[in-house]
């Protein structure tokens, strides 16, 4: 179970965590607050270290997609198929067959 911040940490963290919702860069959020923006990075940093759910510390899935090598069946339909994949990334199939289906399903 992870310790409760410290005085000073909560301070950073809500100072980072306002710069993330007011969705401005961190150099911006520093002048406008008269902070040090090495020290505000730096706190980033330790946050995404200590696994804190501070807005650097977000966990990312990994980019790369597991690609299977094709498997001779027949199409389910011949209609095109599309998905859209958690990254935005869309993929369309011209048939979708038992095989790939089954490969969807697991992404």
């Amino acid at each position: 179970m992870p310790k409760p911040l410290t005085a000073k940490q909560q301070y950073w963290f809500d100072h980072i965590t306002a710069a993330k919702q007011q969705s401005v860069a961190l150099s911006a959020y520093a002048a406008q607050h008269n902070l040090s923006l090495k020290r505000l990075y730096n706190w980033r940093w330790r946050f995404s270290k200590m696994n804190s759910p501070a807005p650097a510390a977000t966990h990312k899935q990994s980019a790369f997609v597991k690609v299977l090598p094709p498997t001779v069946s027949a199409p389910i339909n011949d209609a095109p198929v599309a998905a859209i994949l958690p990254n935005g990334v869309r993929l369309q199939f011209t048939a979708l067959t038992p095989a790939l289906l089954a490969m969807l399903q697991q992404c």
